[in-house]
């Protein structure tokens, strides 16, 4: 997976624009570098802030060029469909799970997913908290900052995998297979990635 892939988007590599990527992302490795030896010197060093993402679904252009239609932009356009035959209960279900992916990728294009990203996704959702199970204050977290937690508190009980394959890769699944369906992007990359196996995990133990 390149540096691209993770960041959503492709350049040409005999552009300008590549190479002044290519050089920035150089400087910042050498920085994370310098930086890492510092923290392994016993030195405080700052952590930087994750970039900003897209907060809900109505900034559906917020990490896309011009007349590109990102994942949000699709979900809008499923469920204004799907509202004729789905209760509004099921619609802001779905709109939770796209959020979270959202919310650890940003807003890409359609033509920038990828099935790493679905991977990822999916990976992410089996560390996830149960947030049903967690203290309202931490409730409004986004999926960087519950994952953060999680780290932090190993004992916290996870989504289960029948979780993550029915309701967070489904989520995904249908909206991404209803765009392929409807001609809005050319094979629906979450198709066949699931957790295997729905058995109920285990709850994590402190060690």
């Amino acid at each position: 997976e390149s540096y691209q892939d993770r960041l959503g988007f492709r350049l040409a590599p005999d552009s300008p624009a590549y190479r002044e990527l290519a050089y920035a992302v150089l400087q910042a490795v050498a920085k994370a570098t310098e930086e890492l030896w510092q923290r392994n010197q016993g030195r405080l060093v700052e952590t930087p802030p994750r970039p900003a993402v897209a907060r809900n679904l109505g900034q559906t252009q917020a990490s896309a060029g011009e007349g590109e239609l990102t994942l949000s932009g699709l979900f809008d356009r499923w469920a204004e469909e799907k509202r004729r035959t789905k209760p509004e209960a099921t619609i802001k279900d779905f709109e939770g799970y796209v959020r979270r992916f959202i919310e650890l990728h940003g807003d890409l294009p359609l033509a920038s997913i990828t099935k790493a990203h679905v991977r990822d996704y999916k990976d992410a959702m089996l560390k996830l908290p149960s947030v049903i199970r967690l203290p309202h204050k931490y409730r409004g977290l986004t999926v960087p900052k519950l994952l953060e937690l999680a780290e932090k508190r190993p004992e916290l009980e996870r989504l289960s995998a029948r979780t993550v394959n029915d309701k967070a890769l489904g989520a995904v699944g249908a909206v991404l297979s209803w765009g392929e369906k409807n001609g809005y992007l050319e094979t629906n990359l979450a198709a066949g990635i699931k957790v295997d196996g729905n058995k109920a995990q285990p709850k994590a133990r402190v060690p």
